[in-house]
């Protein structure tokens, strides 16, 4: 007689068990990253790529000029239900509407720390350093890619807490067909 106990059937029962409990005690972890790597996917397909899949394009505030950029600024907005974005920025180069220069969230809520930002991009490493004692100082830990450079700000305030995330498509040049 075959014995019903089966290894595999309980390694698989147990491994789906332990990820339904990570959602729940995480239900929006996994929100926020979907949410950070879809814009971080469409910053190399440009501009409107990427206000596909901002947080705000809806809200895009006030508009800024300078000789060489435009910059569209954004308000507050929920990014998942424990992360608010307090503000954003869109820059965008001059003459050319359709390369982005940066895209930038300055985020509040719950407490995103260096060691899950270092779980999701294990590559990051330290760019920038606060120059002054104060409170909106940021320290930058960068990641390169194929997306250009992520950046995400830990401000002096909340030391070891995320405050903000800056996309740099760096010199890439807006490819013609955005991902979907």
């Amino acid at each position: 007689m075959p014995s019903k106990f089966n290894p595999a059937w309980m390694l698989c029962g147990a491994l789906l068990t332990s990820q339904v409990i990570a959602q729940e005690q995480f239900p929006t972890e996994g929100q926020f990253w979907q949410r950070i790597d879809a814009i971080a996917r469409k910053v190399r397909f440009g501009t409107g790529a990427v206000l596909d899949a901002w947080p705000m394009r809806k809200e895009l505030l006030s508009r800024e000029d300078t000789p060489y950029s435009s910059s569209l600024h954004g308000g507050a907005v929920s990014l998942t239900s424990d992360i608010i974005v307090r503000a954003s920025e869109l820059r965008i180069a001059k003459g050319e509407p359709a390369r982005l220069g940066l895209a930038v969230l300055d985020i509040d809520g719950r407490c995103i720390t260096v060691g899950e930002v270092k779980r999701h991009y294990p590559d990051i490493r330290i760019s920038d350093v606060p120059r002054t004692a104060s409170p909106r100082d940021r320290t930058y830990w960068t990641t390169t890619g194929v997306h250009g450079r992520i950046s995400f700000g830990f401000a002096n305030r909340r030391r070891d807490c995320l405050d903000g995330i800056v996309f740099n498509p760096g010199n890439i040049r807006p490819h013609t067909s955005p991902p979907d």
